[in-house]
């Protein structure tokens, strides 16, 4: 859709590159440039010189097979679009990793995919699992995915750990992100009360450590989040 200036005129090459970049973000399945070419009404040659110029810019960036996907510097600009919830977020997430021992991340979700934007290690243990910014899965995999999912109304087809973390408030996946790694996760609310991002801890193996203890204090962070989010 193409949404005019106060002066009711676009420029067509931003437009197209705008639609481009949010095709590849929100698309069930990567696009090639002839699928884009086709989303977009426009030639292919047209379509990879719009890709080319977002991998110059490291918004995008293709696989082995030519599939787009979206790139880590679109997580940078996303995680300044969510700036209060980052800033928020962040102390929990350093406190969560102390507590535990185990590394600590904020999950939002981005189309069809939980995106990583932020993650804290603990620094008291030997050995840390790591999990940069920037990761994405899709979201109806992992902890956090199923968490974002259980803090939105129920749908007909969702999975049955979606409404078991609803009804339990929290969910545990092993390996289906990282074979050998599990997640446990639970979601923030917006001020409207639905899921806004997911708050989970990183562990090897099948379960946490302490599974009661580790969704007791990210249940506890999830609400202090969601309190700060909350206009003044």
């Amino acid at each position: 859709m193409k949404v005019p200036s106060k002066g009711g005129v676009t420029n067509q090459t931003l437009d197209r590159g705008l639609r481009a970049l949010a095709h590849i973000a929100e698309a069930p399945a990567p696009p090639t440039i002839d699928q884009l070419a086709a989303h977009l009404d426009i030639h292919r040659s047209m379509a990879y010189r719009i890709v080319r110029t977002l991998e110059d810019h490291g918004l995008t960036e293709r696989d082995e097979q030519g599939e787009c996907h979206p790139a880590s510097r679109l997580t940078d600009l996303a995680r300044g679009v969510r700036f209060s919830l980052h800033k928020v977020a962040r102390p929990e997430l350093e406190a969560l990793a102390a507590q535990l021992g185990l590394t600590a991340f904020l999950v939002v979700p981005v189309g069809g995919d939980a995106v990583t934007i932020d993650a804290a290690e603990p620094t008291q243990v030997d050995t840390v699992v790591s999990y940069r910014p920037g990761t994405r899965h899709p979201l109806a995999d992992g902890a956090p995915g199923i968490a974002l999912l259980a803090g939105q109304p129920a749908l007909a087809d969702e999975r049955a750990e979606v409404a078991e973390a609803r009804s339990r408030g929290w969910a545990q996946s092993s390996g289906e992100v990282i074979e050998g790694l599990g997640s446990i996760a639970t979601w923030v609310k917006g001020p409207g009360g639905e899921s806004v991002a997911a708050i989970a801890c990183l562990f090897l193996g099948q379960t946490p450590p302490d599974e009661d203890d580790a969704a007791s204090c990210l249940q506890q962070s999830a609400r202090k989040i969601s309190q700060a989010l909350l206009p003044a």
